[in-house]
Parts: structure tokens; C-alpha cells; sequence
């Protein structure tokens, strides 16, 4: 098995994409790269 993760979202590229950034403040980090391995878990 075999997993892909491409990012895709808010990084400090630009200005608009550095606001982004800032206001989200990289809140996604606590809830996407847990996920892979709970549902890993839950397959098991």
C-alpha cells in the first residue's frame, strides 16, 4: 500500500498567500497529518 500526499493549500508563495497563511496560522498541521495514521488505525 501506497500513500500520496500532495500539498496543495496556503504557503508563503506571495502576498495574498502569505496572509492566508498567517490568518489560518497553519492551524490545518493539527488535523491532517494526525488523520493518515488514525485511519491506518482503524482499518487495522
Amino acid at each position: 500500500m501506497r500513500l500520496f500526499l500532495v500539498h496543495e493549500g496556503f504557503g508563503p508563495g506571495g502576498p495574498a498567500r502569505a496572509t492566508a497563511h498567517m490568518i489560518t496560522g497553519g492551524a490545518a498541521r493539527g488535523h491532517v497529518l494526525p488523520a493518515p495514521g488514525q485511519a491506518l488505525e482503524q482499518l487495522g
